[in-house]
C-alpha cells in the first residue's frame, strides 16, 4: 500500500498548477490556461518536483513528455478534480454570499452598463454588495494593495501578477460634436484633425497610453487643450466647442444621441484598443471571485452600451 502524506502538509492550492501542467505539458502553455505569469507557473513546477520527488516532465527530443509517475498521477487527478468542483461550487450561493465587491471602472462603463448588470443582485434577498470607484491614481494605488477586486479598463500598464482577461476589441474614432467644420467631410486628414485643440481622457493614472504612443511614435503634435479624468466629462466638454478626440467606436456611437456628437474614421490606422478586465492573482481561485468572473464580466461584455454594430 502506498504511504500518504498528510493532507494538512500539502499545498493544495498546486492541484491546479499541477493538472494544467500535465495536460499541456509546457510551462508557458499551462500559465496561459490558467491565467498566471510564467515565473510563476515555474515556481509551481519547482515546488511539484520536491513534493512529488519526481520531474514530472522530462524533455525527449524536442518535446516535453509525462514521466511514469505523472501519467500515474494524470489518471487519478481528473477525478480528484471534479469532484471537489462539484463539492464547492454546490456550496457556493451568491445570494448567500455577504462579500464586497470592489471594482475600478471608467466613468462610461460606471454610469452605463455597471447600473443594469448589478441590479438583479439590489434586493433584500440578495448578501452580496458592490462598490463602484472610478478608474484613477487613488485607485491604481488601492489596487497594487491589493484592495480592489476587479478593474474594467483599457489600460495595460500592469505588473506581472495581476492577470488578464481581454474580454473585447474595438476600433478607435474620433469624436466630435455636431456641426464640427470635420463632421461634414467624408474623410478627414492627419493635418485637418490635428488643427484642431485636443480633449484627452486620463485613466488610470496616466493618459491613454496607446494613443500616446502612436503620436510620440510618427512624431505628430496634438494641441491639448483639456486633460480630464473621465469620459464623460470629456463629452461634456467638446459638445459645446471645436476640440476633438480619439476614443473606443462603441462609445462614440452610443454617446452621439445623448450628447449630440458625431464621429469619423480616423485618418490613420491605430491597432484596436482591448478591453480587459484585471485581477490580482492572489483572487485567481477564490470561488466567490470566479462566480463574478463567470458570471457578472460576461454581462458588462454582452450589455448593449459595450457594443456596436456600426462599421466605419
Amino acid at each position: 500500500m502506498k504511504s500518504v502524506k498528510p493532507l494538512n502538509n500539502i499545498n493544495m492550492n498546486l492541484l491546479l498548477p499541477l493538472n494544467a501542467l500535465l495536460e499541456y505539458r509546457s510551462v508557458t502553455a499551462a500559465a496561459d490556461s490558467l491565467g498566471i505569469a510564467q515565473p510563476t507557473m515555474s515556481k509551481h513546477l519547482a515546488a511539484l518536483r520536491t513534493v512529488l520527488n519526481d520531474q514530472l516532465l522530462v524533455r525527449v527530443g524536442s518535446r516535453m513528455q509525462l514521466t511514469p509517475a505523472a501519467s500515474e498521477i494524470q489518471a487519478t487527478l481528473s477525478l480528484v478534480l471534479n469532484g471537489l468542483t462539484d463539492i464547492f461550487s454546490a456550496n457556493y450561493d451568491p445570494l448567500k454570499d455577504k462579500r464586497e465587491f470592489i471594482i475600478a471602472c471608467p466613468d462610461y462603463v460606471s454610469v452605463y452598463i455597471l447600473p443594469d448588470v448589478i441590479q438583479p443582485y439590489m434586493n433584500d434577498d440578495s448578501a452580496v454588495s458592490f462598490s463602484v470607484i472610478n478608474w484613477d491614481r487613488q485607485a491604481r494605488s488601492l489596487l497594487l494593495e491589493g484592495l480592489i477586486d476587479f478593474v474594467i479598463t483599457i489600460d495595460e500598464d500592469f505588473a506581472p501578477n495581476f492577470i488578464r482577461k481581454v474580454v473585447d476589441k474595438d476600433d478607435w474614432v474620433m469624436v466630435m460634436r455636431e456641426g464640427h467644420p470635420l463632421s461634414v467631410q467624408e474623410k478627414v486628414t492627419t493635418e485637418e484633425m490635428l488643427s484642431y485643440p485636443y480633449a484627452q481622457t486620463i485613466t488610470g493614472g496616466g493618459s491613454a497610453k496607446q494613443i500616446d504612443r502612436y503620436f510620440h511614435n510618427h512624431k505628430l503634435k496634438r494641441n491639448i487643450k483639456l486633460s480630464v479624468q473621465g469620459y464623460i466629462s470629456m463629452y461634456c466638454a467638446i459638445r459645446n466647442s471645436d476640440m476633438v478626440s480619439i476614443v473606443p467606436l462603441h462609445q462614440a456611437a452610443n454617446m452621439t444621441r445623448d450628447f449630440g456628437l458625431t464621429y469619423r474614421k480616423l485618418p490613420f490606422r491605430m491597432a484596436q484598443s482591448q478591453h480587459s478586465v484585471y485581477w490580482h492573482e492572489k483572487f485567481n481561485n477564490d470561488s466567490s471571485h470566479r462566480w463574478f468572473r463567470e458570471h457578472i464580466i460576461n454581462e458588462i461584455v454582452n450589455h448593449p452600451r459595450h457594443r456596436v454594430n456600426t462599421e466605419i
